[in-house]
């Protein structure tokens, strides 16, 4: 995407869409979990693990220290097994299903 002057039609900076817009979503997602969750630790599932899932997982963990659980499912077992490495020392398992995740998570 490109944001250019409105006067000059000067191109001002260039952006990846896809990175902004998921940083978009999954701050909204968060105010809204700062809003509405219940008081004291909380298990999260995060179900699709592509670029929006992801920054969903990474946006949560850095903004919530009391997460006690992440249970994570993607259709794609390569993508949840990335996650589980790239976040080595996280509470994070890998759910059979997304029955699975759900039934054990605070915030889906």
């Amino acid at each position: 995407d490109a944001l250019p002057i409105s006067k000059t039609g000067i191109v001002l900076c260039v952006m990846e869409g896809a990175y902004i817009s998921s940083l978009r979503t999954a701050s909204v997602s968060v105010l809204g979990v700062k809003l509405l969750r219940k008081k004291g630790p909380i298990n999260l599932a995060i179900i699709g693990l592509g670029v929006q899932g992801e920054m969903h997982l990474r946006m949560l963990m850095e903004q919530f220290s009391d997460i006690e659980n992440i249970y994570i499912f993607d259709v794609d077992p390569s993508k949840s097994k990335k996650i589980l490495q790239k976040y080595k020392g996280r509470n994070i398992e890998i759910a059979k299903n997304q029955q699975e995740a759900f039934v054990n998570s605070d915030v889906i």
